[in-house]
This record gives structure tokens, C-alpha cells and sequence, in this order.
């Protein structure tokens, strides 16, 4: 697995289900808010939270150019 840290991995696994069933749409124009809901957010260090950050960017541009095709 590319991530080897288990907090990254976990948080990683979180955004997984939060999008499994999502639309392409839903994806692209809204923010998760779970993780911030349940706290998770402010208890992760600054680089975690960059990491979260840089994760879902790439969800989003994956599915932005899935569905440009």
C-alpha cells in the first residue's frame, strides 16, 4: 500500500466510504464534512491535514477526468 502510516491509511479508508457511493457530481462540488463533524479534523497534526487535503484533491481531479472521457 502506498501509505504507511495507519492514521493515514485509516483517514484514507474513511474518504473511501464516504465516496463509494457517490455521485461523480456530488464528488467534484462538495466537501466531506464527517471527519470535521467527529472532531478528526482539528486533532491532526498540520501535515496529516495537508495529506488529507492533498488525498482529496486527487479524488477529485480522478473523477473530474473519469467523467471528461
Amino acid at each position: 500500500m502506498l501509505f504507511r502510516s495507519p492514521v493515514v491509511r485509516a483517514l484514507v479508508c474513511v474518504l473511501a466510504e464516504i465516496y463509494d457511493e457517490a455521485e461523480s457530481a456530488d464528488i467534484i462540488q462538495s466537501e466531506p464534512t464527517l471527519l470535521d463533524e467527529l472532531g478528526v479534523i482539528a486533532s491532526l497534526s498540520f501535515t496529516r491535514r495537508n495529506g488529507l487535503l492533498a488525498v482529496r484533491t486527487r479524488i477529485r481531479e480522478s473523477v473530474r477526468a473519469a467523467t471528461a472521457s
